[in-house]
Order: structure tokens, then C-alpha cells, then sequence
């Protein structure tokens, strides 16, 4: 089977993908160099080292995504409290729907007469 042309090339000092055409990467390391580490290692293992686990992936993570990755879980665990804990209550507004007067009736006044004449029918 034919293997894919690669226009690329990993640098072994930095991990970036570097185009054929140039001999020297960014950070200063060669072709020749990446060359004689690639041939070197085993076939199959990474170019970076990389820790195996989360904190291999967070710390391979650059700065920015790492920040808002952080500042996105915290989001969510506010409103994850939110949600099982509630708004807060404030016990001096009543509820539109629903509300009980917990204060005794008020007697009705005695002797009082109303402002127009009962039955009225009459």
C-alpha cells in the first residue's frame, strides 16, 4: 500500500508541524535533527512527552482554552447550585398565587350601619 505524501514535518524540540520547505523550525531545531530523533525512537510513541492522564491533557491544553475551559466549569457548578439549592427567599413578599394571611381576621366593627339601606330591594 502507497503511504500519503506529507507536506509536513514535525519539529522534535517543539512539537509544531513545520512545511517541508523550510529546513529549520521556529524555535531554532532542524529538519536533519527531528529526522535523526524521529529514526530514533520507537515506532509508534509520541514526539512530546506527554503525562498519561488528566493532567497530561491539562497541561498539554495551551493557556487561553485552559482559562476558559476553567472559567466554563465553574459556570456550570454555579448553576448546578442554583438549581439544588434554589433563589434565594425573601419571607416579606408574599406569592401572588396561593398567599395565606397568617394574621387573625379583624373582628367587624359592632353598631356600624352601612351606607345604604338593606335589603335594597325593599
Amino acid at each position: 500500500m502507497a503511504e500519503a505524501v506529507s507536506h509536513t514535518w514535525t519539529c522534535a524540540q517543539c512539537g509544531r508541524r513545520v512545511p517541508t520547505r523550510a529546513a529549520v523550525c521556529h524555535c531554532g531545531a532542524t529538519r536533519a535533527q527531528a529526522e535523526a530523533g524521529r529514526a530514533a525512537r520507537p515506532r509508534g510513541a509520541s514526539s512530546l512527552p506527554v503525562q498519561p492522564g488528566w493532567r497530561g491533557v491539562w497541561a498539554s491544553l495551551p493557556t487561553d482554552v485552559a482559562v476558559i475551559a476553567a472559567v466554563a466549569g465553574l459556570v456550570l457548578l454555579a448553576g448546578f447550585g442554583w438549581l439544588a439549592f434554589g433563589p434565594p427567599v425573601r419571607n416579606d413578599t408574599p406569592a401572588l398565587l396561593g398567599y395565606v394571611d397568617r394574621r387573625p381576621p379583624t373582628p367587624p366593627a359592632t353598631g356600624a350601619q352601612p351606607p345604604f339601606k338593606l335589603p335594597w330591594w325593599k
